[in-house]
Formats: structure tokens, sequence, C-alpha cells
């Protein structure tokens, strides 16, 4: 009993702490929407490379791939390891800083605004939404269900995966709607 928690201690302090950085960040924030979805545009490249970091490192990353290392081989890592460090960077450094650059000059905060006054069509900027909440949408399903498998795993069934998916659905609510 003692174990579990200790297991449960640590996963709700990590829950209290990932809370706290959302309310402390919310209170030096300003209510504009530039500031919510582009953190006014002061980010410098450590807290982008950190917080980049943070937003790959899903159930995706943490239990899938794993996974799939376990029955493809070491060398998918190799595969993971390419397709992060060096495309992901080569894109950014390439394609990223001068997006940045127009996005700011011109006021652009979403990529389907971006790409819609850069064909001039409402109808681009339509697709591509589209396109990111088709894409989007399983991504975030996918961390749901890998945060409760884990909380239900690291505890060794004493939270159910469906309260532990729950926790895990509350946690961000309350993280992005505070951020409002």
């Amino acid at each position: 009993m003692g174990a579990l928690f200790l297991i449960l201690s640590v996963v709700f302090l990590h829950f209290a702490i990932v809370l706290f950085i959302g309310w402390y960040s919310w209170k030096a924030s300003k209510p504009t929407p530039e500031d919510y979805f582009m953190g006014s545009r002061t980010f410098g490249t450590l807290a982008l490379v950190v917080s980049l970091y943070a937003t790959n490192m899903t159930a995706f990353y943490m239990i899938g791939i794993p996974g799939m290392a376990y029955h493809k081989g070491i060398g998918l890592y190799g595969y993971v390891a390419f397709g992060t460090a060096i495309l992901t960077a080569g894109l950014y450094y390439l394609v990223g800083y001068r997006v940045w650059l127009l996005g700011k000059k011109k006021g652009f905060m979403t990529q389907p605004e971006f790409y819609g006054k850069r064909w001039d069509s409402q109808a681009v900027s339509v697709v591509f939404f589209i396109l990111l909440l088709a894409f989007t949408i399983p991504y975030l399903c996918v961390s749901v269900i890998g945060g409760g498998l884990a909380i239900h795993l690291i505890t060794k069934g004493a939270v159910s995966y469906e309260a532990g998916a729950v926790l895990i659905i509350a946690v961000v609510a309350v993280y992005v709607t505070a951020g409002e």
C-alpha cells in the first residue's frame, strides 16, 4: 500500500506542478489572442525548442515508438531520430524562421490564416483548417489513450484506464481554459 501511495503522490504532484506553471504563466500573460496563441511572439530559441520538445513528447513518442522498436528492431530509433532531429530542425531553420518573420509583420497567428493569405483564398484557409483537424484530433486522442494507459499501469491497476484518461482530459481542460 505504501508504494501505491507514493506512486499516486508523484502522479498528483506532477499534475499540481503542471497546473501551477499554467497558473503562473496565465497571471503573467495579457488577455489577447496574440499572447494566448503566440506567446506575444517573444519566445527565445531555448523556450521554443523546449516547448516543441514538450509538444512532441506524447504517447506516440513515449509508448508507441518504443513499442514499435520492440517489434521492428532498434534501427527504428535511427529513423525517428533523423525525422525529429534533422528534418524538423532543418524545416524550422529553412522555413519556420521566415514564416515567423512574415507572421509577425502581417499579424498571422494560425497556419490556415497564413496559407489563405499567401494564396489569397478563403478556400485554402478552410481546407488547411480541416486538414489540421483531421490530423490533430487523432493525435490528441492517442495522447489521452496513452496517458490513461500509463496511469493505469503505473498505479498497477489502482486507477482504471478510464479514470486515468478522464484525469488527463480534466487537467488539460483546466490548463487550456485557464489561459483564455
